[in-house]
């Protein structure tokens, strides 16, 4: 509770005098049915809807005049005030107030009591009655973003209470509505925040700002353009990061001494903006892991009276690092420039009193909330949960674009520090992985939205095929595949091969991809689909669709390159005879095939060069065998 909301509200009391109708109205809510000095479990629901210190004795809870209470309790202690009209000699006394007033502290006041069977019916009731009484004296208006974000708080935790679902939008509506002044902009950036950077269903970031903030009397509005710049910050391409980053950029401006129709005016929306460059990646993680080592350090102190302490110097840190990474020590109070965060840390630690070496942040947990819970710092921390957020999430599948497009999804294995590492998922036994960096995921792929691609061994049992005729299509297909290899090896391609497909795979897909180079071993099934090439030659064929080269057989035994599902004639073996052999397969080579396709990510050489590679390898199987070896 500010001190200044306090004397300011007492100061009216005293000016406008206090008396039934004219004074502020009380409003408090039973708990439970009372039965001598115990509560019956009834109230029990009541006490974990409050929100605040109950231990559940009490006998009732008020919903709103709590800054009144707390300025007549001040006027009795007779603490100090600057308020010349309610102090004597800086200090509060009941002898400057109204006579009204003074009544009221002595004898006390009506209430109107709303039973307890009006919370059970309408939990929610006791929230949204405080909410209208302080918009009713201005306070949550004068608060401004942190206290709709508090408010908002209140409401998600109250409905995660309930076992309801938190839906953001419905939250923010009923909190803006108390405060009709607040732009639809600011509602969504304070919800943003709360969602996201407060620390989870506790907030304990925003109430630490809240707590920061009563330091500085006032609470001073951040502004619509900051505030709404500060939650949709993207830190090195991430769009959900950074949280005690952006606490840290709210601290600073509330310490402003420079205001401007009630906003503060210390960090422009340029000055942090400048920190998402190109370049301030590691600084700003630094900065971040800075932040995060200090408050798990401020978080073990239990103490009461350290922990204000505790409060205070982490929020110089955060004040501190903040004018430091931006570049406006000399704007601010003190007005130092301290050279680095590592000088700024040892300065944190001395005024605590202690190093923070050995506190860490809490381990960061796999297991995240709900799409609507708010995210927990220990979240934040967690590169998985980041990119979650991002639509990133181990297990998936994702469509590769430029340098990574394939006819295959890549597989996101795991999500690193730095990294994601993603697999291509396909069908035949392929090991090709990739390490892409977090911030480059959103360029280079898209979530896949196609069935997974089933592995032949798990898949080839459901073709329309009998056993026998699956396994001769598998061996056929291991077949085509390496003569595909030597094919390759022997047109002196360039570039190296990196992916095949066998027949199996073709039967499973059931069409062609384009924009690949497609290799189709000529058969009567493929010469349906244009003109056959020459007797035991090879031609490219180029197309909008991509690529295609097509294999014939030789009209005669002689072409080993073409001569890859043609029975040897005479003496001469051929390519097959080769690979057969050396293979020890004792299985028939059979003439006609299923329509075959192979993608392979290159593009060839003309088709005069792999003409000539033909000749080359027709001059015998010796030679061939001999450049195998090699």
């Amino acid at each position: 509770m500010q001190p200044f909301f306090s004397r300011e509200l007492g100061k009216d009391e005293a000016c406008l005098g206090y008396g039934r109708g004219a004074g502020i109205e009380e409003r408090c809510s039973g708990i439970g049915e009372m039965d001598g000095d115990r509560n019956y479990p009834a109230g029990e629901q009541e006490v974990l809807q409050a929100g605040a210190a109950v231990r559940g004795d009490e006998r009732y809870m008020s919903l709103a005049c709590s800054h009144f209470t707390a300025f007549c309790r001040a006027c009795i202690a007779a603490c100090p005030s600057d308020q010349e009209t309610v102090s004597d000699n800086g200090k509060l006394t009941l002898q400057r107030l109204s006579t009204d007033f003074r009544q009221a502290v002595d004898n006390g006041w009506e209430w109107l009591v709303l039973s307890a069977e009006v919370d059970a019916v309408l939990p929610s009731l006791a929230s949204f009655v405080q909410e209208v009484m302080n918009a009713a004296q201005g306070v949550a208006r004068t608060a401004g973003e942190l206290e709709l974000a508090m408010a908002m708080v209140t409401r998600a935790k109250l409905l995660a209470e309930q076992g309801l679902c938190i839906d953001w939008d419905v939250v923010q509506a009923d909190v803006a509505a108390t405060v009709p002044d607040a732009s639809p902009q600011t509602v969504a950036a304070c919800g943003l925040f709360c969602r996201f950077y407060a620390g989870g269903t506790e907030a304990p970031l925003l109430k630490f700002l809240h707590d920061f903030s009563l330091k500085y009397g006032a609470s001073k509005r951040l502004g619509e353009e900051f505030m709404s710049t500060v939650a949709g910050l993207r830190f090195a391409g991430q769009e959900r990061s950074h949280a005690f980053a952006r606490a840290a950029m709210i601290a600073t401006n509330l310490t402003a001494t420079k205001v401007v129709d009630g906003v503060a005016r210390l960090l422009s929306k340029s000055d942090v903006s400048r920190l998402c460059a190109k370049g301030m990646e590691d600084a700003v993680k630094d900065w971040e892991e800075l932040l995060a080592r200090a408050w798990a350090h401020t978080q073990n102190v239990t103490d009461a009276s350290a922990r204000a302490k505790a409060v205070e110097c982490f929020g110089r840190l955060m004040v501190r690092s903040t004018l430091f990474m931006c570049k406006k020590e000399k704007s601010g109070q003190e007005g130092l420039e301290h050279g680095s965060l590592a000088n700024l840390l040892t300065l944190y630690e001395h005024e605590m009193g202690g190093k923070s070496a050995g506190a860490t942040p809490a381990a960061a947990t796999k297991d995240g909330p709900s799409d609507a819970a708010p995210a927990t710092l220990e979240n934040m921390q967690d590169p998985a949960f980041l990119m979650k957020l991002q639509g990133f999430a181990e297990g998936n599948l994702y469509k590769g674009k430029q340098k990574y497009q394939d006819i295959w999804p890549w597989k996101l294995e795991k999500i690193g520090q730095s990294h994601g590492s993603f697999s291509l998922s396909c069908p035949v036994s392929w090991d090709k992985k990739v390490e892409v960096p977090l911030s480059e995921l959103k360029k280079f792929f898209d979530l896949y939205s196609g069935d997974a691609p089933e592995v032949v061994s798990d898949s080839v049992d459901r073709l329309p095929h009998n056993t026998e005729a699956c396994s001769q299509e598998r061996l056929r297909g291991e077949f085509f595949e390496l003569c595909c290899e030597y094919f390759l090896k022997y047109s002196h391609c360039e570039e190296e091969l990196t992916f095949l497909k066998n027949p199996t795979c073709c039967l499973l897909e059931g069409k062609a991809k384009t924009g690949k180079l497609t290799i189709f071993p000529f058969t009567d099934q493929i010469s349906k689909v244009g003109l056959k090439p020459a007797a035991g030659s090879v031609e490219v064929w180029h197309s909008a669709s991509g690529t295609s080269l097509y294999i014939s057989p030789p009209a005669a035994a002689g072409s080993l390159l073409s001569a890859f599902w043609q029975i040897p004639v005479g003496s001469e073996p051929n390519l097959a005879t080769v690979l057969l052999n050396e293979k020890g397969w004792k299985i028939p080579i059979l003439k006609n095939t299923a329509s075959l396709k192979e993608c392979i990510l290159y593009r060839p050489k003309p088709a005069e060069s792999l003409r000539a590679s033909a000749q080359e390898l027709d001059q015998g199987s010796a030679a061939s065998r001999k450049r195998k070896a090699s």
